[in-house]
């Protein structure tokens, strides 16, 4: 997970700054500290995170969404395990 977070970051300084404003980014950074740390997200902050996540990957050239498709899709898995894991076992 490490290797997705430093590179989704990386990914991150790349795009323009017309796509995402300055409040966006550091949420986005709030969200990958949370993952980071294995903290788990809230449903409305795992649907934010998904959206901020989109607007990020339309502000990255076509070479750098073919990498994004592959990082942000674990990113998403793993907030969703956390919240997931947090409810605990389904019960019949």
């Amino acid at each position: 997970m490490k290797l997705h977070l430093k590179k989704f970051n990386q990914l991150l300084e790349n795009i323009e700054k017309q796509v995402l404003d300055p409040e966006e980014k550091e949420i986005i950074k709030f969200y990958l500290n949370k993952i980071a740390i294995q903290k788990v997200f809230s449903l409305e902050e795992f649907k934010e995170f998904k959206t901020l996540i989109g607007k990020v990957r339309k502000g990255l050239s076509i070479k750098e969404r073919e990498e994004f498709d592959w990082i942000a899709p674990g990113l998403l898995s793993f907030a969703m395990a956390l919240i997931l894991d947090e409810a605990g076992p389904l019960s019949r």
